[in-house]
């Protein structure tokens, strides 16, 4: 399967020179772009379930949420919290770490099928796909299987020219990667039909075939072994599905307008008004259209690669009666970058463009840039880190304030089992049911603790439970403790404060 027997020692020395750099490259780059804890709402929920594995084993695993199931997030982070302590860089070093993976992998797999300068070329254009640029260092699990199936892809491949104990030894690895994937999220398994897909091209020889078939008996088994675990700590073999299906999302909206959803995150503008993914699927385009004209030597392997995932990302049910798709998510088209890469780079090799094409990197990634900028200064970076370490400072208390900040706030104190942090006063939703009904009288009936006032978050990020005073003025109870200006938008009423509220029998005393 390789286009190469040999490498001169010197050649091969600059190629690894030359990964090397794109390495240290994209690494700068990310963390130039660097994220950390409060981006994704279910944040508070992958930190907090770390944290309890972390400070109370085992015990802390609770399988009646299908969240927790994540093991293959909640492990690797509670041994990290538990070496450096529960903060934004010990969050998000793993997705951090395996996207620099998934980049050596490309390589290696770009190297196998096609050669080194379509390997450099692939793991450059992962390196520089805004999407894994900005959200490596956040915690979007899409970026940990995207890396986990591509390593399970290489082990398959090189399994099928091994024999013995090295077969075994590769089939061993690619079981552990897509175990692990798979204890990340449910869709780690689609990696599976693609190499079923890629065993059906082979079918005639015996010996590719019989290789095959080890690696599936031994993913299969360690598979199988999640399955035991169920039955034995729940009495249900199938308690995973039954607890993730009813909590799980499902596709939303007509399906003319649903399978129209990923053509339009790739190609088009995504609603923020960045490209998450740049140029890559535009070069994709005239790519597929090369390689399928010319068929360069084992190019079916990306193809099919990618051609699988797309038809299981778009078509795969989340049940049958009645019929329901699995969700929509802009993320999970991360499958597809790097069997994209890899057609690209094949199709560059063949027509001997060594100039890539103007992904537009630089743009894109500055447009990230400004809408982390307009998150970040309100949410997920300065402000809220402000405003929770201000509160993380003060007595304990109930804290009333909005979704992201009240997350960075527990985040900040590490969870401990007294934090409150309501989000319903009398019976009644803070944002829905008092702020946007204008219904203060409510609001000022709180009885004791600190109220953040004008939400840390803006446009395009959510804003949940943002509590905007909308200019009235609270009772005496409430003493302002602190004020924190931001720069005047639409979507920002007020400055951000945050308040302390006293009853009234202190106050006299």
């Amino acid at each position: 399967m390789r286009p190469m027997a040999s490498t001169p020692p010197g050649e091969r020395a600059r190629t690894w020179a030359a990964l090397l750099a794109i390495v240290l490259f994209a690494a700068v780059v990310r963390w130039y772009f660097f994220v950390g804890f409060g981006f994704n709402a279910d944040d508070i929920i992958y930190a907090g379930m770390s944290n309890e594995l972390a400070r109370h084993g085992w015990k802390a695993v609770d399988l009646r949420f299908g969240v927790t199931y994540r093991l293959g997030l909640s492990v690797p982070l509670a041994l990290l919290f538990r070496a450096g302590g529960s903060n934004d860089l010990t969050y998000v070093i793993y997705p951090f770490l395996m996207s620099l993976v998934g980049i050596v992998v490309v390589f290696l797999l770009g190297r196998r099928l096609f050669g080194s300068t379509p390997g450099l070329t692939a793991a450059l254009l992962v390196a520089t796909c805004p999407f894994d640029a900005v959200f490596a260092s956040t915690m979007t699990i899409d970026v940990l299987t995207s890396s986990l199936t591509a390593i399970t892809m290489l082990a398959f491949l090189a399994a099928r020219e091994a024999s013995g104990a090295r077969c075994l030894a590769y089939a061993l690895l690619g079981a552990a990667t897509t175990l692990v994937a798979y204890m990340v999220k449910e869709p780690g398994l689609y990696v599976l039909p693609c190499l079923g897909a890629l065993t059906l091209t082979r079918i005639g020889d015996r010996a590719v075939v019989r290789r095959d078939v080890v690696f599936y008996g031994v993913v299969g088994a360690v598979v199988a072994t999640t399955f035991g675990a169920d039955y034995w700590a729940t009495g249900d073999v199938l308690n995973r599905l039954h607890v993730q299906l009813p909590q799980s999302g499902s596709a939303i909206g007509p399906v003319r307008e649903t399978l129209l959803q990923y053509p339009r995150w790739v190609w088009l503008r995504s609603p923020d008004g960045t490209m998450p993914f740049g140029y890559l699927f535009y070069a994709l385009v005239p790519a597929v259209l090369y390689v399928v004209a010319r068929r360069p030597a084992q190019v079916h392997v990306p193809l099919l690669w990618l051609l699988v995932l797309v038809l299981l990302l778009e078509f795969f049910p989340k049940q049958l009666h009645p019929p329901m798709l699995s969700p929509r998510t802009t993320r999970y088209a991360d499958a597809w970058v790097a069997p994209a890469s890899l057609v690209v780079a094949v199709a560059l090799e063949g027509v001997r463009r060594w100039r890539l094409p103007h992904s537009g990197f630089a743009s894109r990634c500055w447009r990230h840039r400004d809408w982390w900028k307009r998150g970040r200064s309100t949410g997920s970076g300065r402000i809220p880190c402000q405003a929770a370490s201000f509160l993380a400072a003060l007595p304990a208390k109930p804290v009333y304030s909005d979704f992201w900040l009240t997350s960075r706030y527990a985040f900040v104190m590490q969870y401990p089992p007294t934090l409150s942090m309501p989000f319903v006063l009398d019976g009644k939703t803070l944002q829905t049911d008092v702020i946007e009904k204008d219904d203060f009288a409510t609001l000022w009936r709180i009885p004791e603790g600190y109220v953040v006032t004008g939400g840390s978050r803006g446009a395009g990020v959510g804003m949940y439970s943002v509590l905007n005073l909308k200019r009235n003025t609270p009772p005496p109870t409430w003493q302002l403790l602190k004020e924190i200006a931001r720069p005047p938008e639409p979507w920002r009423l007020e400055p951000l404060r945050i308040w302390e509220v006293t009853p009234h029998e202190r106050q006299r005393d």
